[in-house]
């Protein structure tokens, strides 16, 4: 990152000894103050740490928290990650020394900003040719769910995506699915092929006995109705399974 302002360099002074060793390279420039980080432009945004942009949002210092960067080391430190923000609530960030209710606010409101751009609807005609481009697209949006939730993705033969649809959402480890929640959309929308998503807010991506009972079933009951399950993922926190890609599809 680059300083604002550089000093001009010093006049040589006469009385100093000519011996002394000049630089014969320009050391590069320490990083901004936190005072400096608001003055930053939004080109440089992606070059700063995730306490820098912390920082940004909670702006004041504190007389207990200290400036805003170490109010925001403190938190990193005390929740270990954003996504541990994210589920945090107001009340409990209030806690941290020199986090006000409307700094933790701030802090619940940027992090849903950016829950609702991911989460923008996956573009009509886009094309998805395997599990891990599958598994890119919807881990962002799924990541910080407490509960089971199922996307539908409803296909045309050449696995262009005709329509998402999110068709239930349940507890932390069980989400009440039935065949009219998959079928009713897909028959609207003349699907020919399915492909469904759900996680795991465990962490662990493994299907269980009833995620696969239930795959079975669904895809007994579209072959009778001309269509196909071709895939059914599961996301943990850093990685997935795919029915396919294990041969149970």
């Amino acid at each position: 990152m680059t300083a604002f302002f550089e000093a001009p360099p010093s006049l040589p002074n006469p009385q100093m000894s000519s011996s002394l060793p000049l630089p014969t390279t320009r050391s590069r420039p320490p990083a901004p103050p936190p005072q400096d980080l608001e003055h930053l432009s939004v080109r440089t945004m992606q070059q700063l740490s995730e306490d820098e942009l912390l920082a940004l949002l909670l702006r004041t210092s504190s007389r207990v928290g200290g400036t805003p960067l170490e109010q925001a080391r403190t938190l990193r430190r005390e929740f270990g990650s954003l996504r541990e923000l994210e589920r945090s609530g107001v009340l409990e960030l209030t806690q941290t020394p020199g986090i006000t209710a409307a700094k933790a606010s701030a802090i619940h409101a940027a992090l849903e900003l950016g829950r609702r751009l991911v989460e923008q609807p996956i573009q009509r005609g886009q094309s998805f040719t395997s599990s891990r481009m599958v598994f890119e697209a919807f881990a962002p949006r799924l990541s910080g769910y407490e509960q089971e939730t199922f996307w539908l993705l409803l296909l045309d033969q050449k696995n262009r995506v005709l329509k998402q649809h999110r068709i239930a959402q349940g507890s932390i480890n069980r989400c009440p699915l039935t065949p009219q929640d998959v079928f009713a959309p897909a028959l609207r929308e003349k699907a020919v092929r399915l492909l469904l998503i759900h996680n795991h807010p465990s962490g662990n991506p493994e299907p269980s006995r009833d995620d696969r009972t239930l795959t079975e079933r669904l895809q007994q009951m579209a072959q009778l109705l001309g269509m196909e399950v071709i895939d059914h993922i599961v996301l943990g926190d850093q990685d997935y399974v795919s029915f396919a890609d294990r041969g149970w599809l």
